[in-house]
């Protein structure tokens, strides 16, 4: 019994130290999916591909409309 709550115990512990290590890998990963997605879009914009505040409240609004009837 103490051996099988010894090996519960040791990879309790491996699999807290594999989450340790692998969230701030993750976090890194998504940081660096999402500056991306953030510079491409600023490129976007900067070239002219882009709509205004107004033009997408308007244009969101027509799509309301269309949902709701």
């Amino acid at each position: 019994m103490k051996l099988e709550f010894e090996r519960h115990e040791t990879l309790k512990a491996e699999a807290t130290h594999r989450d340790f290590i692998s969230k701030p890998q993750e976090a890194r990963a998504y940081e660096a999916f999402l500056q991306t997605k953030v510079d491409k879009a600023r490129m976007s914009i900067a070239a002219g591909h882009g709509i205004s505040g107004a033009e997408a409240e308007a244009f969101m609004a027509e799509k309301r409309s269309q949902v709701i009837g």
